[in-house]
């Protein structure tokens, strides 16, 4: 499924469809799915917008892994860039995921913000302005070996990744 695909259910919050239904991808589902899945939206969405797009978020997501973000710096370094913070313990692989699919991520802020490693060739739709408001969130990206971030720039090592 799609962002867009994605942005679609969730627009339709809890309808209820007689029909199929074509999405944005061009992938046709049936009435009962739809409805099932719109109303998975609606009703989390109720409970806290916030971290059901999260959630929804990290669902094409994976832990990354000191390889991962290693990956990452030794080619953020190679075009010059520097880092900004060194921690003195090891890669903390729960504050850091990694793309599995072109994704959109939602601006979050506070605990809430995520940190994600974009392999290349990969999509991140961010909502908002991607360069002014991803909320508290980093992108890492693989092409280019760029960061993207809300708030300040942080590019940490740790023990494990220098």
């Amino acid at each position: 499924m799609t962002p867009e695909d994605d942005a679609m259910l969730r627009a339709l919050g809890g309808a209820t469809f007689r029909g199929n239904v074509t999405l944005p991808s061009g992938q046709i589902i049936g009435p009962d799915e739809v409805t099932a899945l719109s109303s998975v939206y609606a009703d989390e969405r109720r409970h806290d917008p916030d971290d059901f797009r999260r959630q929804r978020f990290l669902d094409n997501c994976r832990p990354a892994t000191a390889a991962d973000y290693q990956a990452w710096l030794d080619g953020y370094r190679a075009r010059g860039g520097a880092t900004t913070h060194d921690y003195d313990y090891p890669f903390p692989s729960g504050w850091f995921v990694l793309e599995r699919s072109d994704v959109t991520m939602p601006p979050l802020c506070g605990s809430r913000a995520v940190h994600v490693i974009v392999p290349e060739g990969m999509r991140l739709v961010v909502q908002g302005d991607l360069y002014a408001r991803p909320g508290h969130n980093s992108a890492y990206l693989m092409d280019g070996f760029r960061t993207v971030y809300g708030g300040f720039p942080w590019v940490p090592t740790y023990r494990d990744v220098l």
